[in-house]
């Protein structure tokens, strides 16, 4: 532990999520809570996030419009999983890009 430099670097666009940040979208699944550094990580990657529980939409902060820069994708059983998935992916690419560009908008509010 006296020797070497154990800091993490943020998520981002750098190497520290080189996958995250060539994705389109990421999933915002939850942890130990309905919260995670996982939806953050994936702001700061520039991905369009997918809720996966309506709870998670609850303890966001209210000055982000979390709903019209993300998809939900209902995890109640794999038929509404994939039926989810099947609409995500149906949307015109000018729904996405305008998702990804809400995203980045809001990318300052969460880069400390």
């Amino acid at each position: 532990m006296r020797q070497g430099n154990y800091s993490v670097g943020a998520c981002g666009k750098g190497i520290q999520c080189p996958t995250l940040a060539k994705s389109k979208y990421g999933f915002h699944v939850r942890g130990d809570t309905w919260g995670a550094n996982r939806l953050m990580d994936t702001v700061m990657s520039g991905t369009v996030p997918i809720f996966t529980a309506p709870q998670q939409y609850d303890i966001m902060p209210p000055f982000v419009p979390w709903k019209e820069l993300s998809y939900f994708a209902n995890m109640t059983n794999q038929q509404t999983f994939i039926k989810s998935i099947e609409y995500i992916l149906s949307q015109p690419d000018s729904e996405y890009q305008r998702k990804a560009a809400l995203v980045e908008a809001y990318q300052p509010l969460f880069d400390h």
